[in-house]
């Protein structure tokens, strides 16, 4: 099976783990809208770093199901989830392992040396990069610009630790003009 005829089964199964959680904690910056700008960039270094398709896309397309939950820290409880998406879905066995690591390793509070395959890598710093560009001035004013949450200083600071903990160098080169771009922003509005 090529990789992109998982993109509607893996939809699928992303919306039935998601619908299993309390709708009063759904991330709506979390949802197939992400996943996709997500993939998109995960696509693109995937194939040109030699990645196992099949293991990326999966990571990708399940690497949020604990947002749903309200949780922070939330790749082990994905993990947890996805396992049985996996199951349900007859995906290769042989890969699960890879894609589940891929996922529990995906928050930022992981210690980079714990990403060790080039899917786990890609899938941290696409997920990270959703924060730059025109969508990631979106979900800046969207979810920081409230009262009580972030100053505009605070924003800056956060935009370039996230350009700054990419752990490849040809996802800062990827995301170099989209960072640029959202830092601009921000500080212009500073």
């Amino acid at each position: 099976m090529d990789y992109k005829d998982w993109i509607p089964i893996l939809e699928g199964e992303m919306h039935i783990e998601y619908d299993k959680a309390p709708k009063e904690k759904h991330s709506s910056a979390h949802q197939l809208d992400h996943i996709e700008r997500v993939w998109k960039r995960a696509e693109k270094l995937g194939r040109r770093l030699g990645a196992d398709m099949e293991i990326l896309v999966a990571a990708v397309y399940l690497h949020d199901i604990g947002r749903q939950y309200g949780l922070e820290l939330h790749g082990p409880e994905s993990a947890k989830h996805a396992k049985d998406a996996l199951e349900r879905m007859a995906f290769p066995e042989e890969k699960r392992g890879a894609v589940l690591e891929a996922i529990a390793k995906h928050d930022y509070q992981t210690p980079d040396s714990e990403r060790k395959s080039p899917e786990a890598k890609i899938l941290y710093d696409c997920d990270k990069m959703d924060a730059f560009g025109d969508a990631g001035i979106k979900r800046y004013e969207e979810f920081y610009l409230r009262p009580g949450k972030k100053t505009m200083r605070e924003i800056i600071e956060n935009i370039d630790l996230r350009f700054d903990t990419l752990a490849l160098p040809e996802s800062k080169e990827l995301a170099k003009a989209d960072y640029l771009k959202v830092r601009g922003h921000f500080e212009a509005l500073l």
